[in-house]
């Protein structure tokens, strides 16, 4: 027991971590995750209707900037940097996914067409793309670094 006297002694190891900055490197690895997530959910789409859906561009960068940002727990340059680099590779892989699922729309599964991927079929897929979708997609990466970049103001209290 400790005397009457003294106070609470120091604080634990354990419980001054709570309070240290979160990791910018899990932030991005989170937002990397969902980055991809959504974008798989954007080719299961693309495989389902045949259409290329460009729009969901913009749904992958704001679901990778906003899960980076608040899992870093502030935005500023490295999180909207961080954020630019993740929405670039989850929306080049949705954009590029998409196109192919359009592409071979009901013709061989998405799995095939990738084992036999060759000049032709990237030449079909950039087609596919179009300038609507390459725009769509640079949006996409600029909304992510945007929504990153936003700090919170400081409460009044």
């Amino acid at each position: 027991t400790s005397p009457a006297g003294s106070g609470p002694g120091p604080i634990p190891a354990a419980a001054s971590t709570s309070a240290r900055r979160p990791s910018l490197f899990l932030a991005s690895l989170a937002g990397l995750v969902v980055g991809l997530v959504v974008a798989a959910l954007w080719v299961a789409a693309a495989v389902e209707t045949g259409l290329l859906l460009a729009e969901l561009a913009l749904v992958v960068g704001l679901a990778s900037g906003l899960i980076l940002r608040r899992a870093a727990r502030r935005g500023g340059f490295g999180p909207a940097i961080s954020a630019f680099v993740i929405a670039l590779i989850a929306i080049a892989f949705g954009l590029f996914l998409a196109a192919l699922a359009v592409s071979i729309h009901n013709g061989p599964s998405l799995q095939s067409a990738l084992e036999h991927l060759d000049a032709a079929r990237l030449s079909d897929i950039w087609t596919k793309i179009g300038e609507t979708g390459a725009v769509l997609g640079g949006a996409g990466v600029i909304v992510a670094a945007l929504v990153a970049l936003v700090q919170r103001p400081a409460s009044r209290s």
